[in-house]
């Protein structure tokens, strides 16, 4: 779940994301300490107005942790609106309900590593096509 950080609300109160729900601990346990082929997460990332539940910045990835509300209409809309602001920043992101987390963890984390993988092929091949658009253009 994201939460809108306002931060002259939250002066002096605890962080609203500090404490973990059940499927977000399961999913800190797979990811924290380089866990996932060596990539670093972030807990609790803010960016801009929001507060990202995962972050790996070197594959500017955002995972966010949704409970049943994802699936109403509130839920859908707010979301629709945090993806495009998130999009409009170039980040990448997954969405995995609660229940997906804690019912089938390997099949989050072979989501994760798919998108890991292809964000890593995507980087190795961008400096090529660059090198072919610099030939082109002598």
């Amino acid at each position: 779940m994201i939460v809108q950080y306002q931060k002259k609300q939250n002066e002096g109160l605890s962080d609203p994301k500090s404490k973990m729900t059940n499927s977000e601990a399961c999913l800190w346990i797979l990811l924290h300490n380089k866990k996932l082929k060596g990539n670093k997460f972030y807990r609790n990332f803010k960016i801009g107005d929001c507060i990202l539940d995962f972050y790996c910045p070197d594959a500017n990835l955002a995972i966010i942790v949704e409970g049943e509300d994802l699936y109403t209409d509130f839920g859908l809309e707010a979301n629709s609106e945090i993806t495009n602001y998130l999009n409009s920043l170039d980040l990448n992101i997954l969405y995995f309900d609660s229940r997906t987390i804690l019912e089938n963890s390997e099949e989050v984390l072979n989501k994760i590593l798919l998108e890991l993988s292809a964000l890593s092929a995507c980087e190795a091949i961008l400096p090529k096509i660059d090198h072919l658009k610099d030939l082109a253009m002598n």
